[in-house]
């Protein structure tokens, strides 16, 4: 059996999945029924309705995505994490060389595929944010907040979201979550110009070898994607936007029996 989608080093595949669709919501019954026996226990432990719904479409969304890169069953994947928590791919072992990075905010579900690729991707729901400069004075480089205290206050919150899916997107792939202080990297958001990064000398990092790229998925959410350029890599792989929706609306026959 072939695989549905060809991916190599030159791209990653960014799904985006409306996780309020009508028509989505409708199906969960039999999204929750292809939750493997392991994740039974805990999908069962949430108390708040929409997380408990996350949780299950994240757990068969992923599984169900993956399968198209490898032509393996969806029931087949299991999952490790690092130090961090950072999930990866343990079996089967020929996709191991597939990495994947999810994010969820209110009305989205994000997944990014690459191959022998480090990355990360962040989303996020404008109408969540809140006290912007107080966060942005705690939390982020002098450099963001002077930027963002300098804005009209119309226009701060949309250049916070900016950096923080941005932050988030760098550390996700990283993969060592909040071990890396937010203050210690800093974007720069000219007009007209790529995002840039810099680094705190402690980080030692080099800015020269990631690539970022930020999208609006509806007009409610904004996102990040960042990615890390080996010597491989003569330009940024191209970002192909897919749609998730059908691969969480078929039927209960991708479902474990």
């Amino acid at each position: 059996m072939d695989p549905v989608d060809k991916l190599d080093r030159r791209g990653v595949d960014l799904w985006l999945l409306p996780a309020d669709d009508a028509q989505l919501l409708e199906a969960l019954p039999l999204v929750e029924a292809a939750l493997l026996p392991h994740e039974l226990p805990r999908h069962q432990r949430i108390v708040v309705a929409r997380a408990r719904r996350e949780y299950a479409l994240t757990r068969v969304l992923v599984r169900r995505l993956l399968s198209r890169y490898v032509p393996v069953g969806p029931e087949r994947w299991r999952f490790g994490a690092n130090d961090h928590g950072r999930p990866h791919v343990a079996s089967p072992r020929e996709a191991r060389a597939l990495d994947f990075n999810v994010s969820h905010t209110a009305g989205m579900i994000v997944c990014l595929v690459g191959r022998e690729r480090i990355l990360g991707v962040d989303v996020e729901a404008a109408d969540r944010v809140r006290r912007v400069l107080d966060i942005a004075e705690r939390f982020f480089s002098p450099s963001e907040a002077r930027a963002l205290r300098a804005l009209p206050e119309a226009a701060q919150p949309d250049r916070f979201l900016a950096y923080w899916t941005l932050k988030e997107a760098y550390i996700k792939a990283q993969g060592k979550g909040l071990a890396i202080p937010l203050d210690h990297f800093s974007f720069h958001l000219d007009e007209g110009r790529d995002v840039r990064i810099s680094f705190a000398p402690a980080l030692e990092d080099d800015p020269h070898r990631w690539s970022f790229t930020r999208t609006r998925p509806s007009e409610r959410h904004q996102l990040a994607v960042a990615l890390w350029l080996d010597h491989r890599d003569e330009l940024p792989p191209t970002i192909r936007t897919r749609d998730a929706l059908p691969l969480l609306l078929e039927s209960a026959d991708s479902s474990p029996t």
